[in-house]
């Protein structure tokens, strides 16, 4: 069997090596990634469902959708789990048509020394 070598960084930030049968890395590398990751349903629900689409349609019908359209048209993927924040900061600045050149509050540098 074919054998692949992973660097894997711990807690303390120490590298290992890491030798898995390709088999067992294919197992590996899928629990390492959120691609596809199934929600948990309840309470998520899907989207592109029956079910979330009969959510979206009675909300918009209700007019509770206005905001939807704006929000959905600056939708950005974030590159990193970790930036989830930034990914929706930017796309609640630009649905609300913030200039990004316009400063919000300067902030004094703070002494050294």
């Amino acid at each position: 069997a074919y054998v692949r070598t992973v660097v894997l960084r711990n807690l303390r930030g120490k590298l290992r090596s890491l030798h898995l049968p390709l088999r067992e890395m294919a197992a590996f590398e899928q629990n390492r990634t959120f691609y596809r990751r199934p929600l948990p349903y309840p309470p998520a629900i899907p989207f592109s469902s029956a079910e979330g689409k009969g959510i979206f349609k009675e909300a918009f019908d209700k007019g509770y959708m206005e905001g939807y359209f704006r929000l959905a048209e600056q939708f950005v993927t974030q590159v990193e789990p970790a930036f989830c924040g930034l990914s929706s900061l930017s796309m609640v600045l630009n649905a609300l048509e913030i200039d990004p050149r316009r400063t919000w509050k300067v902030m004094p540098l703070p002494q050294l020394g």
